[in-house]
Protein backbone atom coordinates (compact mmCIF):
# COMPACT_ATOMS: atom_id res chain seq x y z
CA UNK A 1 0.00 0.00 0.00
CA UNK A 2 3.04 2.41 0.43
CA UNK A 3 4.39 1.96 -2.99
CA UNK A 4 1.02 3.03 -4.52
CA UNK A 5 0.85 5.83 -1.95
CA UNK A 6 4.18 6.65 -2.83
CA UNK A 7 3.82 6.77 -6.70
CA UNK A 8 0.52 8.17 -6.71
CA UNK A 9 1.91 11.27 -5.22
CA UNK A 10 5.44 11.07 -6.84
CA UNK A 11 3.34 11.56 -10.13
CA UNK A 12 0.87 14.25 -8.68
CA UNK A 13 3.90 16.16 -7.60
CA UNK A 14 5.57 15.64 -11.00
CA UNK A 15 2.16 16.72 -13.26
CA UNK A 16 2.11 19.96 -11.26
CA UNK A 17 5.91 21.05 -10.75
CA UNK A 18 6.88 20.33 -13.92
CA UNK A 19 4.32 22.01 -16.55
CA UNK A 20 4.93 24.84 -13.75
CA UNK A 21 8.55 25.18 -14.13
CA UNK A 22 8.16 24.93 -18.25
CA UNK A 23 5.80 27.79 -17.81
CA UNK A 24 7.94 29.51 -15.82
CA UNK A 25 10.69 29.09 -18.06
CA UNK A 26 9.09 30.09 -21.00
CA UNK A 27 7.24 33.30 -18.82
CA UNK A 28 10.60 34.42 -18.02
CA UNK A 29 11.71 33.68 -22.21
CA UNK A 30 15.15 32.04 -21.88
CA UNK A 31 14.67 30.43 -25.01
CA UNK A 32 14.41 33.35 -27.25
CA UNK A 33 16.54 35.37 -25.08
CA UNK A 34 19.54 32.81 -25.63
CA UNK A 35 18.98 32.75 -29.06
CA UNK A 36 18.58 36.30 -29.84
CA UNK A 37 21.55 37.18 -27.96
CA UNK A 38 23.73 34.43 -30.25
CA UNK A 39 22.40 35.52 -33.36
CA UNK A 40 20.54 32.05 -34.07
CA UNK A 41 16.98 33.08 -33.83
CA UNK A 42 16.41 30.94 -37.21
CA UNK A 43 16.52 27.99 -35.22
CA UNK A 44 14.26 28.58 -32.57
CA UNK A 45 12.02 25.46 -33.10
CA UNK A 46 15.00 23.15 -33.15
CA UNK A 47 16.04 25.07 -29.63
CA UNK A 48 12.78 24.64 -28.08
CA UNK A 49 12.94 20.88 -28.97
CA UNK A 50 16.10 20.49 -27.62
CA UNK A 51 15.18 21.99 -24.62
CA UNK A 52 11.79 20.02 -24.52
CA UNK A 53 13.72 16.89 -24.71
CA UNK A 54 16.28 17.97 -22.44
CA UNK A 55 13.44 18.22 -19.68
CA UNK A 56 11.97 14.78 -20.32
CA UNK A 57 15.48 13.06 -20.41
CA UNK A 58 16.40 14.93 -16.77
CA UNK A 59 12.84 13.59 -16.02
CA UNK A 60 13.15 10.24 -16.92
CA UNK A 61 16.88 10.40 -15.33
CA UNK A 62 15.57 11.40 -11.75
CA UNK A 63 12.69 9.35 -11.87
CA UNK A 64 14.59 6.10 -12.71
CA UNK A 65 18.58 6.29 -11.51
CA UNK A 66 20.48 4.87 -13.99
CA UNK A 67 23.25 3.38 -13.25
CA UNK A 68 24.81 3.08 -16.52
CA UNK A 69 28.06 1.91 -15.58
CA UNK A 70 30.71 4.08 -17.26
CA UNK A 71 34.26 3.53 -15.77
CA UNK A 72 37.33 4.65 -16.22
CA UNK A 73 38.37 7.50 -18.41
CA UNK A 74 35.43 7.64 -20.67
CA UNK A 75 33.32 7.94 -17.65
CA UNK A 76 34.95 10.92 -15.81
CA UNK A 77 34.57 12.16 -19.61
CA UNK A 78 30.71 11.59 -19.76
CA UNK A 79 29.89 12.81 -15.87
CA UNK A 80 32.30 16.10 -17.01
CA UNK A 81 30.35 16.82 -19.81
CA UNK A 82 27.03 16.47 -18.17
CA UNK A 83 28.33 18.57 -15.42
CA UNK A 84 28.88 21.33 -17.90
CA UNK A 85 25.97 21.32 -19.52
CA UNK A 86 23.68 21.46 -16.18
CA UNK A 87 26.07 24.18 -15.21
CA UNK A 88 25.32 26.38 -18.86
CA UNK A 89 22.04 25.82 -18.10
CA UNK A 90 21.42 26.93 -14.11
CA UNK A 91 23.98 29.77 -15.07
CA UNK A 92 21.59 30.62 -18.35
CA UNK A 93 18.36 30.43 -16.16
CA UNK A 94 19.77 31.89 -12.89
CA UNK A 95 21.14 35.10 -15.32
CA UNK A 96 17.40 35.31 -16.78
CA UNK A 97 15.78 35.35 -13.63
CA UNK A 98 18.18 38.10 -12.71
CA UNK A 99 17.80 39.81 -15.84
CA UNK A 100 14.44 39.68 -15.22
CA UNK A 101 14.30 41.03 -12.14
CA UNK A 102 16.43 43.97 -12.51
CA UNK A 103 18.11 42.87 -9.62
CA UNK A 104 21.82 44.28 -9.86
CA UNK A 105 20.44 47.73 -11.15
CA UNK A 106 18.10 47.94 -7.84
CA UNK A 107 20.81 46.75 -5.60
CA UNK A 108 23.22 49.24 -6.52
CA UNK A 109 20.76 52.26 -6.17
CA UNK A 110 20.26 50.87 -2.41
CA UNK A 111 23.09 50.50 -1.65
CA UNK A 112 25.25 52.65 -3.41
CA UNK A 113 27.80 51.17 -4.72
CA UNK A 114 27.01 51.94 -9.30
CA UNK A 115 30.50 52.48 -9.82
CA UNK A 116 31.82 49.24 -8.62
CA UNK A 117 29.12 47.50 -9.79
CA UNK A 118 31.27 45.03 -12.20
CA UNK A 119 33.66 44.14 -9.68
CA UNK A 120 30.17 42.83 -7.51
CA UNK A 121 28.80 40.79 -9.91
CA UNK A 122 32.27 39.22 -10.78
CA UNK A 123 32.76 38.52 -7.31
CA UNK A 124 29.18 37.31 -7.23
CA UNK A 125 30.00 34.78 -10.55
CA UNK A 126 32.93 33.66 -8.41
CA UNK A 127 31.28 32.76 -5.38
CA UNK A 128 29.03 30.80 -6.84
CA UNK A 129 31.83 29.07 -8.80
CA UNK A 130 33.43 28.53 -5.33
CA UNK A 131 30.30 27.19 -3.81
CA UNK A 132 29.41 24.79 -7.12
CA UNK A 133 33.32 23.49 -6.67
CA UNK A 134 33.14 23.02 -2.82
CA UNK A 135 29.93 21.11 -3.17
CA UNK A 136 30.59 18.46 -5.59
CA UNK A 137 34.59 17.89 -4.74
CA UNK A 138 33.53 17.53 -1.06
CA UNK A 139 29.98 15.49 -1.48
CA UNK A 140 30.16 13.95 1.84
CA UNK A 141 30.31 17.46 3.68
CA UNK A 142 26.80 18.16 3.64
CA UNK A 143 24.88 15.30 5.13
CA UNK A 144 20.93 15.10 5.50
CA UNK A 145 19.58 12.82 7.47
Amino acid sequence: MGYIVSIIWGLSAGMMIAPAMVAFITNIGIVPRLLTKNKISKHFFAAANAAMLGTIFGSVIVLFNPCIGLDGLFGDIVVAIYGLLIGIFMGCLTAAIVEVMNVFPVFGRRFYIRRSMRIFILAFAIGKLVGALYFWLYPGFIYIE
